[in-house]
């Protein structure tokens, strides 16, 4: 699930990115002879708008996809990628209940050696009750 603060760029349309980390890290105590360097980002787009059918209603939606891009690398004369994967979740998000109708994760891949792979998921709103 995505935190309440996100700003989403729907009236814009715009894309916007986000850098979440950027560092390096020191592996000179494991015997590597060089640090790893590690960065990682989340690129929202707004994609379109649509309806989600919920309960007996079908509720106006903004379409976005999130692309989070996470890579590391080592230079030993040359840069060595180490590894470097996607996360996309695409979701749909309804303004006239503030929240989300659908949202779907895909599954993530090619971590790096010793990280699991992450399952996706995929939620759909079914019924709401405005207070």
């Amino acid at each position: 699930p995505f935190p309440d603060w996100n700003t989403y760029t729907i009236q814009s349309h715009t894309t916007t990115t986000v850098l979440l980390f950027d560092t390096t890290i020191d592996l000179s105590t494991l015997g590597l002879p060089a640090p790893l360097h590690i960065s990682g980002s989340d690129t929202l787009s707004y994609v379109n708008t649509g309806t989600v059918p919920v309960s007996s209603k079908s509720l106006p939606v903004f379409n976005m996809k999130l692309l989070g891009v996470f890579k590391g690398d080592m230079t030993i004369f040359v840069v060595i990628p180490v590894f470097a994967t996607t996360s996309v979740t695409t979701m749909s998000f309804a303004p006239e209940i503030g929240y989300y109708a659908k949202q779907r994760t895909e599954p993530i891949k090619n971590l790096p050696l010793g990280f699991p792979s992450v399952q996706g998921s995929n939620v759909v709103l079914i019924s709401y009750q405005l207070r």
